[in-house]
């Protein structure tokens, strides 16, 4: 794989996350924003939600708003077997997260040299590359590209965030 021209991440250090594959990459969401993932069933659709939102799922009695982020990144959207819904919580509310399968609960090292990881030109071109704020090479996985929430509220509409999805209780 070529190298890339020039953007650098620096690796991920003291960070519990979630790793998922999104088509055939590694992506990773802060283990403080996951709630639980849970098996990805139908959704429900309606002609009024923004185009950003691919329908609800009910889970346990609430209507929760699902962002398949397969479509969001420029991926084939298929749902199989290990597709799973990730609950999450944004600004205090939660929505569902569509993940192709879900690899592991990582903890980045806390190793006091930050490598800086160089991108390979076809991680530069990547749809999904401005959602990512660092990058973790696990010694497992390989790069695992860490998604910073904030990134992917700012493509939802933010008076959406507040009237549409539901509190998290947990907030």
């Amino acid at each position: 794989m070529a190298q890339g021209k020039g953007r650098f991440f620096t690796s991920v250090q003291n960070l519990r996350f979630v790793a998922f594959e999104v088509g055939n990459v590694l992506f990773g969401l802060d283990i403080d924003v996951v709630k639980e993932a849970v098996v990805c069933q139908g959704l429900l659709r309606r002609d009024w939600l923004p185009d950003l939102v691919d329908g609800y799922a009910k889970v346990r009695g609430l209507s929760i708003p699902v962002f398949d982020l397969r479509r969001i990144f420029g991926f084939k959207v298929e749902f199989n077997s290990g597709t799973r819904l990730l609950l999450s919580s944004f600004e205090g509310r939660i929505a569902g997260l569509v993940v192709d399968a879900i690899t592991d609960v990582e903890l980045a090292g806390s190793d006091s040299d930050q490598a800086h990881l160089l991108l390979s030109d076809e991680e530069e071109r990547a749809q999904w590359l401005r959602y990512v704020s660092r990058v973790y090479d696990s010694p497992e996985y390989g790069k695992i590209h860490i998604i910073d929430p904030s990134k992917l509220i700012e493509q939802i509409d933010s008076g959406f965030l507040q009237s549409m999805l539901p509190k998290d209780p947990c907030a």
